[in-house]
């Protein structure tokens, strides 16, 4: 399942979709499954989105998660989408990744929120270098509890002091995988204000 972007679709007019597919022995090609295009009801729209390119680095260093770290020279992600479907086959345990950000002037006024969607396993998020707040425990045991941590939908309060005066932020995301699917796998990914994050689950819950 992969997500259109909107600025991607033609709306009201034709519609171009092209699979490239690789097979290496038996069955080739899409051989199953519901083929459709899926809308979702009562989305979660952030503000700002962040879905798209962020930078990308397997392993773990305390100072990635530093505003003044160079991340130049590592490689990048689509996001969300799992990282096993992006050149990672295989690859368990700890990655990072990075986006530095400019606010639009009328979100610097809100209380904002940050969405990370679905994350597997666990992670931690820091903006400018601070932790404003995880899911799950990283640990350094391989066979780490992570619970129903994979499945919960992230939603993380910025403080104001971290972006209302400050020209860009940096979002760092410390991901721990322990088996099968890594990473941000699925979105929404963005930055909503607290009014819009409190209305939609309000209206989950009616």
């Amino acid at each position: 399942m992969y997500k259109l972007p909107s600025n991607q679709i033609r709306y009201g007019q034709e519609n171009v979709i092209a699979v490239r597919v690789y097979d290496a022995y038996g069955e080739g090609g899409i051989i199953s499954g519901d083929i459709r295009l899926r809308a979702e009801l009562n989305p979660l729209k952030p503000d700002l989105s962040l879905e798209g390119r962020w930078k990308f680095k397997t392993g773990d260093k305390n100072y990635y998660k530093a505003v003044a770290y160079n991340d130049s020279n590592w490689d990048e992600i689509m996001v969300p989408g799992a990282w096993e479907a992006q050149g990672y086959d295989n690859y368990d345990g700890l990655a990072w990744y990075r986006k530095t950000i400019s606010l639009p002037a009328n979100l610097k006024n809100e209380h904002l929120v940050i969405l990370l969607g679905k994350i597997d396993d666990v992670d931690e998020v820091y903006i400018n270098g601070e932790l404003i707040g995880q899911t799950g425990e990283i640990s350094d045991n391989y066979f780490f509890p992570y619970g129903e941590a994979w499945r919960a939908l992230r939603g993380y309060t910025i403080p104001p002091r971290l972006y209302k005066n400050i020209q860009t932020i940096t979002i760092a995301v410390r991901v721990q995988d322990q088996m099968q699917t890594g990473g941000i796998y699925q979105g929404p990914v963005g930055i909503i204000t607290m009014d819009k994050y409190i209305e939609y689950w309000n209206g989950k819950r009616r």
